[in-house]
């Protein structure tokens, strides 16, 4: 599809491959071609284990019929969640209350920080003391309702850094700023 919502339409797909008992061999196959993948990043739909994890999780796969690798990969997300770095993502601005962009650490590329969803957390392997450079790429800007959950666009492949020096703290807040047509960001440790 390419768009900004392949996170839902890879749940979306996994919910109606696992409602159908004969699609099984289809869903193993999905697993298995994402795991294939690997760390392979793309910015609209994050590492082939990305996927294949969402799809295992929405589709309700038991953790022993994963593949290997896949089950190495969710261990490992959950030792960065306990022994990693959290970026949390804060959108200051009158015009928008929600974002999507994929972030770079030190001009690499980590991963996809959203809070269109709701959970604007990205985990990262600890960073070590020093300063570090982060990069909000591909920046998406919305205004969502709270009632209605209806999202509109109000501002599209933007780019903003910030460096900042790590203490070796567990949290790091991305706060963006939108003005006009600028985008700003800081970060600051917890």
């Amino acid at each position: 599809m390419r768009t900004r919502e392949e996170a839902v339409a890879d749940e979306w797909a996994a919910k109606q491959l696992a409602g159908v008992p004969v699609e099984q061999g289809t869903l193993r196959a999905v697993l298995l071609f994402f795991v294939d993948e690997g760390t392979l990043f793309d910015p609209l739909y994050g590492t082939g284990f990305d996927r294949a994890l969402r799809v295992a999780r929405t589709a309700d796969i038991p953790e022993s019929n994963w593949p290997p690798p896949l089950v190495a990969f969710a261990k490992a997300q959950e030792g960065l969640r306990t022994h990693g770095t959290s970026l949390i993502l804060r959108v200051k601005s009158g015009d928008a209350n929600a974002a999507q962009m994929v972030i770079c650490v030190d001009r690499k590329p980590i991963g996809v920080l959203s809070n269109v969803d709701g959970k604007g957390r990205l985990e990262l392997p600890m960073l070590v003391p020093g300063p570090h450079l982060i990069q909000a790429l591909q920046v998406w800007l919305y205004q969502t309702e709270s009632s209605s959950g209806e999202k509109s666009e109000v501002a599209r492949k933007l780019q903003a850094e910030c460096e900042f020096v790590s203490t070796g703290k567990h949290t790091i807040v991305i706060e963006l700023r939108f003005s006009g047509d600028t985008l700003s960001m800081r970060a600051d440790e917890f």
